[in-house]
This record gives structure tokens, sequence and C-alpha cells, in this order.
């Protein structure tokens, strides 16, 4: 049972009932059970897109689950596009700025540019296959942008240098917007998905290149281990789960790149498909906390028509984390999985995380020693709740136990603290 808690409820211990009438036939339709409840609202709150939140292509009704609505090859949010009467590609930010305005307004941070110029280790060309409007004209005209062909790295072809023309005036004018509004810190390319193959070294090399020449802040995603195979620019590593090792978090600190992670497939532990175990997905969270990963991304997080399987997947249900109730003449409801319940409740459980090692670091020596203690001990998760991803104890109780001391110690700081100024 979820229980949605308003921000303005009073802290303290609630209790009430739930009642259960049996439909079954057989002699017990009518039945009635009821089950006590007590639910705890403790005296802090966390945000309601936190900071943990996971990346992946959504709807907007599904981010109360703490799931940021990104895309991978399109963009989260995109400019219009259009070439001018002298065949220069700009770029009108009107509506652009009003949808990110909102987003930031709603308390979101991670928003993705796309434009990949692999997919799973294939060349990607309709990332940069554009159908835009011309100035003066009421037909729209497709242009091909993609900056590196592979048969012509230096693009000597005149074709190609229109092609890297046009990119690189979408990159610049698109990264000079984000640096007026000051937006830039946001915002992140996807430019490479699994690149394995040797072939990618040479053209990934240059494509990262140039969108550093354009865009010097601009931050470079690439699903692949930290590594400088590709040169020196690229800022976020994003690994997929059996590739994780507990020394990930090192290489990615000594390479300068951020590092996240993504579960796709059935061959990953956890995975997200529906033999899954919910546990198990919810620990992933804390597995991450241990090994210092700032972000979860997934490659989808949708229902494919009437059907649990989607064609060419390897696993029944991954990427597949909600149900949609199609409704006749009113929006379609959005029903959650279990999985999709533990995604949020783990990206909530390093919200925690997070609030204790902020309140503790803040309250400095305001604190008893041995809260402090206490604090720094319950920081770090234990190889008793995670020792790897093959390795989670799978014990639900032994979570929730440590979650309730967690927040034990957070509404300790805060009283330490309270009693502090109020001296």
């Amino acid at each position: 049972m979820t229980v949605h808690v308003p921000q303005n409820a009073r802290p303290g211990l609630y209790t009430s009932k739930v009642t259960i009438t049996s439909q079954s036939t057989g002699g017990r339709e009518g039945k009635v059970t009821s089950v006590p409840l007590k639910l705890r609202v403790r005296d802090f709150s966390i945000p309601t897109v936190s900071r943990f939140q996971t990346v992946a292509p959504v709807q907007p009704e599904m981010t109360a689950w703490k799931i940021s609505p990104v895309s991978s090859s399109g963009g989260t949010v995109t400019p219009r596009r259009v070439l001018d009467r002298k065949g220069n590609l700009q770029l009108d930010f009107a509506e652009f700025d009003k949808k990110v305005e909102a987003r930031l307004a709603a308390g979101q941070t991670s928003f993705s540019i796309g434009i990949p110029y692999t997919g799973a280790g294939v060349f990607v060309p309709w990332a940069f296959d554009w159908r835009v409007p011309v100035e003066g004209q009421d037909a729209t005209r497709r242009i091909y942008v993609n900056p590196v062909a592979r048969e012509d790295l230096d693009a000597r072809k005149p074709e190609n240098q229109q092609s890297r023309k046009w990119f690189e005036q979408y990159i610049t004018q698109f990264y000079n917007h984000l640096e007026s509004k000051n937006w830039t810190k946001h915002w992140w390319i996807y430019a490479a998905d699994e690149p394995h193959q040797a072939e990618w070294k040479e053209p990934l090399t240059r494509y990262f290149a140039i969108i550093r020449k354009c865009a010097p802040k601009l931050r470079i995603m690439m699903t692949r281990e930290p590594t400088d195979y590709f040169g020196p620019h690229v800022d976020i590593a994003c690994i997929m789960m059996n590739h994780l090792r507990s020394g990930t978090h090192e290489t990615a600190r000594k390479l300068g790149q951020e590092l996240w992670c993504y579960s796709c497939g059935h061959l990953n532990n956890p995975g997200l498909t529906l033999r899954e175990s919910p546990v198990d997905i919810r620990t992933w969270f804390w597995l991450q906390e241990k090994w210092q990963i700032r972000r979860v991304m997934l490659w989808h997080s949708s229902v494919y028509g009437h059907t649990f399987l989607k064609p060419g997947a390897d696993g029944r249900g991954d990427g597949q984390v909600f149900y949609f109730r199609r409704r006749a003449d009113e929006q379609d409801e959005v029903i959650p999985s279990i999985r999709a319940e533990m995604l949020r409740d783990g990206v909530e459980d390093r919200q925690y995380f997070h609030l204790l090692k902020q309140k503790a670091r803040r309250a400095g020596d305001r604190i008893p020693t041995s809260l402090r203690d206490r604090a720094a001990a319950l920081s770090k998760v234990p190889d008793s709740i995670a020792r790897t991803q093959y390795e989670m104890s799978g014990d639900v109780q032994r979570l929730l136990a440590r979650r309730v001391q967690i927040a034990n110690v957070i509404e300790a700081i805060d009283a330490e603290t309270s009693a502090d100024k109020d001296k």
C-alpha cells in the first residue's frame, strides 16, 4: 500500500484500518476483514524532485515516480529549428524557454540534448536526419546534420562540409542560449550509446571534439565504462550494471568523469524484468550510494500495447515499468508496477542518505559526539544489505530497519540544532 502524505501533515503516529470486503464465491462473498494500519509521519520532508531522480523517456504524468523526462536522440526539450533564406540553420527559443522554465520551477535539474552518434554500437543516422521549415516557404526541407561522416572524417566532400556546418550552427546557438540563461549546468548531451567496436574510436573522438569546441562547458555523456579511449572530452560515463565493479567509481574519479549506471536486458542484476525481486530493485539504489554512482538511467519506462514482451527485448517487462488504462473520453490512467514503486522508494532512500550527511555536516560540533558517530556509521551502506550487484541481501526488513535508524538520527540532529538555536 502506498500512502501519499500531504506536505502540511503534522508529524506523529497516525492509526486507522483498512477494510477488505470479499467478492469471491463459495459462501465467502461479503466477508469483511479489517487490517490495522499505523503510519508514522516524520518531522522532515524530502523534495518532490530528488537530486538522485532517475532519467528516462517518460510521459509527464510519470514524474511522480521520481523519473525525469529525457530523450536519448531528440532531446528533452528542443528549440524550433528553421533554415533562413541563405540556408543557415537558425533556432527560435520562445517556446523552448517557457517549457524549460516550467520544468525548472517544478524542480527538474537534468535535461538531455540527445543526438547520439551510435545506438547500442550501431550508427544512428536518424538522430541527424531532420525536417525543418524554410523561411519564406510553406514546405519543410530534409537536411542531414551529421558532423562526422565515417567515410569522410575530415569533411572534404561538399555535402559533408554542409552537414558539419549545420551541426555546428545548431550546437553553438543552443549552447550560447543556455549560457545566457545560466542553464548550462543542467544540460548534457547523450552523445553515444554502447560504442564497443574499435571502428567507433576515431569518429567519436572527432565528434566529441567538435562538441567541446562549440560548447565548452556542455557535459558529454556516453553509455560505456569510464575511459579516455575516445579522448579527454567525456564528462559522464553511464555504465551497464553487469560491467560495474566496486572500483569503477575510483576510475571515474581519476578521469574526472561523473558515474551513472543503467540496467537493460535480463543479463543485468538487478534487472527490471517481471521476474526480478522487487527488494533487489530498491536495494540497487543502496549499492549506488555505496559506489558513488550519481544517477540512474532507464532506457525506457512504459508499456507497449497489450503485451508484456517488447519485440526484440531480452527479458519480459524490461523497460515496461508502467501500465496504462485506456479511457474513451478521459485522460489515460497511469498504473505503476511494483518495479516502478521500488524505483521511487530507492530514490527516496538515497535522499535519506543525503539528508543525513548534509545535516550532520552542517551541525558539526553543535551535536554530541555520540550522535555524530552514529550519523557517520549510518551514512555507510553495510555489506549485510548490499556488497555487490550479485550479493544483495534481499531482506526487506533489514533494509527498512536501517532506513528507520537513519530517519531517527535525522530527527535527533534536527532536535539538537533546534534546541541550540533556542538558547
